[in-house]
């Protein structure tokens, strides 16, 4: 008995080892790996779910989406009812442009979702990643008709509204989470970029210099405000904030190419 305990505890613990490994790829995104280490796994388990839904996010990570797919479906047999299982699904309709389905899947798992926003952040993550706007616009808004007490869907629904060029929206959207939460860097920031498609160059500014004294390192604010003041013809500020982003983020998209520009036309260029 001492031996069949002593045997059981050795092999639990390479199980555990392997898991952790295993998760640590995923992590990595070591894929191949990882399917490798799952694949071991699923036989060790007997295919317990916990493998099962391991091997399957490997493989979805791996782009082997059919497979990852058979095991979701397995898992969700029977009675088990996993969020996991569905969260997976969802991000494999999404991977094969399947969204119809994704959409489908994904009320399922939330509608009954009352008391908690968790799943509510990963599918609206798994909805972002997979550039899915439509199908996230929809989770934060449910979120929010369920009176979770979270700014990231208030913050996330403005920032998608601005992406789908719907800038009122937006801009009615961060008010309500700025009213509801308080100002961030982030919002002013986006509030900013509103401002600014929508020609309230002033407006834009304020937003941005509100956004700065919120995070005063933020290389994309210096960036920004840069655009929005070469939209005012003030150049020579245009040129300081350019200078102030570079500084920060030497490498910062556009950047340099734009500070260039912008001293040439002052005539400041070395």
């Amino acid at each position: 008995v001492l031996n069949s305990t002593m045997q059981l505890f050795k092999t639990s613990g390479t199980i555990e080892n392997k898991f952790t490994k295993a998760k640590a790829a995923m992590m990595g995104a070591k894929s191949a790996e990882a399917v490798e280490l799952y694949s071991e796994l699923h036989s060790l388990t007997k295919k317990n779910l916990r493998s099962s839904l391991g091997l399957a996010e490997a493989y979805t990570q791996n782009g082997q989406n059919d497979k990852a797919e058979a095991l979701i479906i397995e898992s969700l047999k029977g009675d088990v009812k996993s969020p996991i299982a569905a969260l997976l699904q969802i991000k494999v309709h999404i991977n094969k442009k399947q969204y119809d389905e994704a959409s489908a899947a994904a009320i399922a798992l939330l509608s009954p979702m009352i008391e908690s926003p968790f799943y509510h952040v990963r599918v609206l993550n798994t909805f972002v990643e997979g550039k899915s706007l439509e199908h996230a616009e929809e989770v934060c808004r449910d979120a929010i008709g369920k009176k979770f007490k979270l700014p990231e869907f208030w913050n996330s629904l403005s920032r998608l509204l601005f992406q789908k060029a719907r800038y009122g929206d937006s801009l009615l959207s961060l008010q309500s989470s700025v009213e509801e939460f308080g100002p961030t860097a982030e919002l002013m920031n986006i509030k900013g970029a509103c401002l600014r498609k929508e020609n309230r160059l002033g407006e834009a500014l304020e937003a941005y210099e509100m956004a700065l004294k919120l995070s005063p390192m933020d290389a994309r604010v210096y960036f920004n405000m840069a655009v929005c003041c070469i939209s005012k013809k003030i150049i020579s500020d245009a040129e300081k904030h350019l200078e102030l982003c570079i500084k920060i983020t030497p490498d910062f998209p556009g950047a340099q190419q734009k500070l260039e520009e912008v001293r040439k036309f002052l005539g400041t260029a070395a």
